[in-house]
């Protein structure tokens, strides 16, 4: 009877046991599912926020209507100096003055050969040469938008006026220095 009293025993001990294993097993099972579960939510919200700061950067890469408008107003605001009853820029006293004015919105190579077209140096100051100004993009018109590499974008814009008639002009805008600037201007007549 000992015998099978230290059996009995035993075999609920034994029981217990397992018993207890199992439900360490299956909580250690549950702690590591929701680990993983806030491990995995965690690497998906990594995900997301790295997808966002490359929508971002991307963003901030884009050339936006607006830069595109910026830039090309400014360029002509450049160019159509305020003057004086004679033609003299009031701004201005060099064709090199009046270059580096134009270096915020595009390169010397750009504004250069519309300073020599546009403007005369005499020994008194600059002077406008009376002139129309050149076939130009107008913002209220469709143009289209071309990626020619990762930080150069071309736009391209059919247009007509009562001066030039039907024209096609080019201006490709490049990223320098973290900053957007028109760096070549080209028109067609059509």
């Amino acid at each position: 009877m000992k015998k099978l009293l230290v059996t009995l025993t035993t075999g609920i001990l034994l029981i217990f046991a397992i018993m207890i294993v199992s439900q360490y097993n299956t909580d250690q099972s549950l702690a590591t599912g929701k680990n993983n579960a806030y491990k995995q939510q965690s690497l998906n919200n990594a995900n997301f926020e790295d997808i966002k700061q490359l929508v971002k950067e991307e963003k901030q890469t884009e050339l936006s209507h607006e830069t595109i408008v910026e830039l090309t107003d400014k360029f002509m605001q450049t160019l159509v100096q305020e003057i004086d009853g004679d033609n003299k820029i009031i701004h201005y006293q060099t064709k090199e003055e009046l270059i580096q004015a134009f270096e915020k919105i595009t390169t010397k190579e750009v504004a250069l050969p519309y300073v020599e077209y546009y403007y005369q140096e005499k020994q008194d100051g600059l002077y406008i040469v009376p002139t129309e100004t050149p076939p130009w993009f107008q913002k209220e018109n469709n143009y289209e938008r071309t990626r020619l590499d990762g930080n150069i974008v071309e736009i391209s814009q059919q247009n007509q006026t009562d001066l030039y008639g039907n024209y096609m002009i080019n201006i490709q805008f490049k990223k320098i220095n973290n900053q957007w600037k028109i760096v070549k201007i080209s028109h067609v007549d059509s």
